[in-house]
């Protein structure tokens, strides 16, 4: 398939050159923050000076004050960690001593036994579940 676009037989535009991304805070991309006033300025350059951010902070007192930047950085999102899973050779997690793979014979029943042993043996509701 070639560079053209099907519907119109116009060239398509290249979205994606291959490059990363600098990150922001960075001499390659520096935070970009607009404020009102001299002491604000000067509020915001000591942020960035004592986190060691690389910025440009413009003055202009008819603009309205923009410091997207610098709350991306503050608040940047926390690492998550995913939940390690059992192994089916393992021990359940409900503490049973049993591996996943023996506790049962069907499949039905071994995954109605996954949700018991992760729920620690209670229903949705969390009453206790009686296994007839």
């Amino acid at each position: 398939m070639n560079a053209y676009d099907i519907l119109n037989g116009e060239k398509m535009e290249k979205i994606f050159d291959g490059k990363k991304t600098a990150k922001l805070g960075t001499k390659k991309k520096p935070a970009v923050v607009e404020v009102q006033t001299e002491e604000r300025l000067k509020e915001v350059a000591s942020i960035f000076e004592e986190k060691g951010w690389e910025y440009t902070i413009g003055l202009d007192p008819d603009k309205r004050e923009d410091i997207t930047d610098l709350e991306i950085l503050l608040n940047r999102p926390k690492q998550v960690i995913a939940e390690k899973k059992v192994g089916r050779n393992e021990p359940c997690p409900c503490g049973s001593g049993k591996s996943i793979k023996n506790a049962v014979i069907n499949k039905a029943v071994l995954h109605f036994k996954r949700l018991v042993c992760r729920n620690r043996g209670r229903g949705a509701a969390g009453r206790p579940l009686v296994i007839k």
